[in-house]
């Protein structure tokens, strides 16, 4: 279990939490990053894997932190919603947080896997080629 890939459900965590090696990096100071540049928080409120309830806690914590919320369910937020891609490039680009209490709720519903979606394009479109990718 413990030396196998990650699965979604973090079945290698136990394993990990009883490593018997010693942790000389393990951080125990302030997580409140003083003096730091803005830090943008991303935080998705139907994520399954990373809590909504700890990036609002994250943001709170850091001295500079904003919270920037998805409002959606899945994991993670970058590029599955033009709001947040927008907002978070140029945070990147700038380090200009946007306002607090910035919510994006523009998630684009997925749609069928292996059907066209396009008007016009015919049976003969795959989109899982877009999904899954192959060897070529």
């Amino acid at each position: 279990m413990g030396l196998g890939p990650p699965t979604y459900d973090h079945n290698h965590a136990p394993a990990c939490a009883r490593w018997p090696a010693e942790r000389p990096s393990r951080f125990e100071g302030s997580y409140r990053a003083a003096g730091s540049a803005p830090i943008l928080v991303l935080g998705t409120t139907g994520d399954p894997d990373t809590p909504y309830r700890d990036a609002v806690a994250l943001a709170g914590t850091l001295d500079n932190g904003r919270l920037l919320t998805f409002a959606a369910e899945g994991h993670t937020a970058y590029n599955r919603s033009a709001c947040v891609s927008a907002l978070a490039t140029d945070y990147l680009a700038t380090l200009a947080l946007p306002a607090r209490g910035t919510v994006c709720a523009d998630e684009a519903p997925p749609g069928a896997l292996g059907r066209s979606t396009a008007a016009g394009l015919g049976a003969g479109v795959d989109e899982t080629r877009d999904v899954i990718p192959t060897l070529r």
